[in-house]
């Protein structure tokens, strides 16, 4: 799987993520259906599957194969650090009142990421 991924340069990479950022908290369906998903993945298996495929186990999995993929060491660490951060800024985003100031502090700290994984 991770050959596929070969292309993929770094600042490409974090220019999806901040998209996919920008996806799952302003998009109105998107933003919706995460919300959903983190509530009924405690009542519902299949709901649970579909979390983890879609918030938790299916991106972070995706960025351990980018990682691999450009070649980085210890990919699966980063991957897990990187992920994280996106992961914990949803959060951020839900519940703050200047939403604009989470998305560009998620922003900064991507970018800074990017930094520290291209040394």
């Amino acid at each position: 799987m991770p050959d596929q991924y070969v292309k993929v340069s770094l600042e490409n990479f974090i220019k999806y993520s901040k998209d996919m950022f920008a996806y799952w908290t302003e998009n109105d369906f998107a933003a919706s259906f995460r919300k959903m998903l983190t509530l009924e993945q405690f009542r519902n298996e299949e709901m649970q599957a579909l979390y983890q495929q879609y918030l938790v186990a299916g991106p972070a999995g995706y960025v351990k194969d980018l990682f691999v993929g450009m070649g980085m060491k210890d990919a699966d660490n980063k991957a897990d650090m990187f992920y994280s951060v996106m992961f914990f800024y949803y959060s951020l985003y839900d519940g703050a009142e200047e939403k604009g100031q989470i998305k560009d502090r998620f922003e900064n700290v991507i970018d800074d990421i990017a930094l520290k994984l291209n040394n």
